[in-house]
């Protein structure tokens, strides 16, 4: 079970939370003037517990893929959360 929930789980859950944060995000920005800008960091919360219950490998790659999609869905260029979340992991584990 601890299996499964570590190489399944935990990624699906990351993928939903991505989707939540940005969505959270939105509504705030539509109830405040424009010069504000809050931003729900739910994925980086989330992130950051994770990465000490999985081991060093799968945290960079879980890290590495959520990073790729990430840069991909809000920016539409693969660039800055690619390259910071793998190094936000091996800097935790480290």
């Amino acid at each position: 079970m601890r299996l499964f929930r570590q190489h399944v789980g935990i990624p699906l859950l990351l993928l939903f939370l991505m989707l939540l944060d940005g969505q959270i995000s939105t509504l705030i920005a539509s109830f405040l003037p424009i010069r504000f800008h809050l931003v729900c960091h739910l994925v980086l919360i989330f992130l950051l517990f994770i990465s000490v219950e999985v081991s060093d490998v799968a945290a960079f790659t879980i890290f590495l893929v959520i990073g790729i999609l990430y840069d991909a869905y809000y920016f539409h260029v693969i660039g800055i959360a690619t390259l910071l979340l793998p190094l936000l992991s091996v800097l935790v584990n480290k």
